[in-house]
């Protein structure tokens, strides 16, 4: 894991953005990566992903063989962090879902 400044490099571009107000803050972040080290989770949901500062987090903490479900209504939105999460090397990890979450919920459901 990357420690707790990894996500700064992500932020800038996501205050910029005429929606930046949905950012995830750094405590939020904290309370994710200590959610998933309890839970020893292997897979995550995140619904309404955004530019990803908190699904960064949150894939950190996932194993080798873990999966980031990213749902999101918007490729706008998830494309401003997808080369962080690239250059960060936890693309690998991410499957981003673009469609109202409520089907990419059925369709995850029936996978």
């Amino acid at each position: 894991s990357s420690g707790i400044n990894a996500e700064w490099p992500l932020r800038p571009g996501t205050q910029q953005h005429e929606r930046g107000v949905m950012e995830s803050t750094p405590d939020v972040g904290q309370f994710l990566r200590f959610l998933m080290r309890m839970l020893k989770a292997k897979n995550v949901v995140e619904v309404g992903s955004f530019t990803g500062v908190a699904l960064m987090r949150m894939a950190e903490e996932l194993p080798d063989d873990g999966k980031a479900f990213a749902l999101d209504v918007s490729d706008e939105y998830v494309n401003v962090g997808k080369p962080v999460l690239k250059k960060a090397g936890l693309l690998s990890k991410i499957e981003y879902k673009i469609a109202p979450a409520l089907d990419s919920l059925v369709k995850l459901k029936e996978e």
